[in-house]
């Protein structure tokens, strides 16, 4: 019951949808969901059954052992041309979001909703209700550039969220969604082929540049807001793959030992 009702879900059709339907005598039904979404809507059934179980209205979770969807992978990477693209196609207050996000790192959910009570000196200090996991305080640590950023909009924003759109509104989710959707159309265009635009992409090009780098994956756990670097290894693994990035590590993994060597030659 639970497969079939996850798997049968749909968006909301949309007006073009509806328009097409309606020319061809039928009704719109929207788009399947995706698997992601599948997966979240199967694990929200399970933690209410689990809930369930907690407080003793059932002896067992009945789907514990479900097989759920396979998430979709959202480590979009960029490179400095892609990213280029659609910056040229950002206008407005979003080049600063953008901007920001790439220079930090941090999630977009953080950056909308940074106040100017939340910079100390070059840090942002959330609370823990506002931290991710409601564990610990998160932390992002701010470059120059970034600190500049909110400085220079706190002075237009003494309350509430710091990155606002052109009426003056907060950022939410399903703006910043459809203005990357546009830019998308935009930078691919110039760039020939298909680019996915995706604020979250300034997060994971951030860390794979970083790690490039030669930060190491702590550190970058650390800075990104993770509890441990398992994440980053799971999340950034495409590096393994990159023949480049290998052939420095793998100088630098002798390179020691290769110059003691050569010193004994001598």
């Amino acid at each position: 019951h639970a497969c079939d009702w996850y798997e049968g879900l749909r968006k909301e059709p949309t007006k073009a949808e509806i328009a097409s339907a309606e020319l061809a005598g039928e009704k719109a039904v929207g788009k399947k969901l995706a698997t992601t979404s599948q997966n979240d809507a199967a694990s929200a059934v399970s933690r209410m059954l689990n809930w369930a179980v907690e407080r003793g209205h059932i002896d067992f979770n009945p789907i514990a052992s479900l097989k759920r969807p396979k998430r979709q992978r959202r480590d979009v990477c960029y490179s400095p041309n892609e990213w280029r693209a659609i910056m040229k196609h950002a206008t407005g207050p979003l080049v600063d979001f953008l901007r920001f996000l790439e220079l930090t790192g941090c999630r977009p959910m953080e950056a909308r909703i940074v106040e100017a009570r939340h910079v100390i000196d070059d840090q942002i200090i959330y609370e823990i209700k506002n931290s991710k996991g409601q564990f610990e305080r998160r932390v992002i640590f701010l470059v120059d550039e970034a600190k500049a950023i909110l400085e220079r909009l706190s002075t237009h924003q003494e309350s509430g969220p710091l990155f606002r759109n052109t009426k003056g509104n907060p950022w939410t989710k399903d703006a910043i969604v459809c203005r990357m959707k546009r830019i998308r159309v935009k930078a691919s265009a110039d760039l020939g082929y298909d680019v996915p635009a995706m604020a979250y992409g300034a997060r994971h090009t951030y860390a794979t540049t970083a790690l490039q780098n030669g930060v190491d994956s702590t550190v970058v756990a650390n800075l990104m807001g993770h509890r441990n670097t398992a994440m980053v290894a799971r999340t950034y693994s495409h590096l393994t793959k990159n023949a480049d990035h290998l052939r420095q590590q793998a100088k630098a993994a002798v390179g020691s030992q290769q110059r003691e060597q050569t010193g004994k030659i001598r």
